[in-house]
C-alpha cells in the first residue's frame, strides 16, 4: 500500500513502517552486524545526531538557539548545496537507528537475518558471539521480554 492510498493512521504508520523495514533489511545485508557491535550504544547515538543534523539543515535550520528562557531555531549558515540524500531518508534511517538501539539494549542485536538461517550460515558476528549487552542495559529483560 502506498502513502496515498492510506485511508487511516494505522494504515500511514505500516506502510511506513514497511519502508524502514526493508531499508534496515538492506542495510543489514550490506553491512552486516559488526559495526553497530564495535561502537554499541554510544556509536548509534552518534548516527542518529548525524541525521537529526542532516534533517534541521534540510529544512534549511542550523540549530536551536537558546535566547534567555526561549528556544528558537536559527537560519543555516551559507553552505554549499550538497543533496545527497532525498527528504525523508534522514528520517528513515533515525527510525531505523532506533529499532536498532532497542534491539542492542534488549539483547538481540547480532541475529542472523531469516535468508541467513534458512541457508545454514547462522553467523551472529564474525566471532560467532551476539552483540553482548549487559543485564543492566535491558529494561524489558533481553529476549522475550
Amino acid at each position: 500500500m502506498t502513502d496515498r492510498e492510506c485511508e487511516t493512521f494505522e494504515q500511514a504508520i505500516d506502510s511506513i513502517i514497511e519502508e524502514c523495514r526493508e531499508v534496515v533489511l538492506l542495510r543489514q545485508t550490506k553491512y552486516g552486524s559488526d559495526n553497530i557491535a564495535l561502537a554499541g550504544l554510544p556509536g548509534i547515538l552518534v548516527r542518529m545526531q548525524d541525521k537529526v543534523r542532516r534533517a534541521w539543515h534540510a529544512c534549511g535550520l542550523d540549530a536551536m538557539v537558546r535566547h534567555g528562557d526561549v528556544w528558537e531555531a536559527s537560519a543555516a549558515t551559507s553552505r554549499p548545496e550538497v543533496n545527497d540524500e532525498d527528504g525523508d531518508d534522514p528520517y528513515i534511517d533515525m527510525v531505523g537507528y532506533g529499532l536498532i538501539a532497542l534491539m542492542v539494549r534488549r539483547g538481540i542485536w547480532g541475529l542472523p537475518l531469516e535468508d541467513d538461517v534458512a541457508g545454514g550460515t547462522e553467523q551472529y558476528l564474525e566471532t560467532g558471539q551476539r552483540f553482548p549487552v549487559q543485564a543492566a542495559h535491558r529494561p524489558h529483560g533481553g529476549v522475550g521480554r
